[in-house]
């Protein structure tokens, strides 16, 4: 098993308020990026955010791995997805941070 320890960017300051934003899970040694991803979405982790333009990015020990379009809870297909998250565990602990965008990345 593998610790997945999840954080990311506030998007505004009432947002800044619950911070640190960190999510920690586990899931199996065999498992994808992929299942991060899908894990995450049914917890609705990324909050909702008005308006248009805004997108995330997830970096994995500090590699940016996907991007995550406006209010969308599932990253951009991406043949990423289907690393095993072993490639990015460190001791056991698989680190993830998602950048926040309020405006069209270029």
């Amino acid at each position: 098993m593998y610790l997945i320890n999840v954080k990311r960017d506030s998007v505004s300051m009432g947002d800044d308020m619950n911070s640190p934003h960190e999510y920690t899970f586990k899931l199996d040694e065999h498992a994808c990026l992929n299942n991060v991803f899908t894990y995450l979405a049914k917890k609705r982790y990324l909050p909702k955010v008005q308006g248009n333009g805004h997108s995330w990015d997830a970096t994995f020990d500090n590699e940016n791995v996907v991007h995550f379009i406006a209010n969308q809870q599932t990253p951009e297909q991406s043949e990423l997805l289907t690393l095993p998250i072993s490639r990015f565990a460190g001791e056991g602990i698989v680190a993830v941070f998602f950048s926040y965008y309020s405006g069209n990345k270029q």
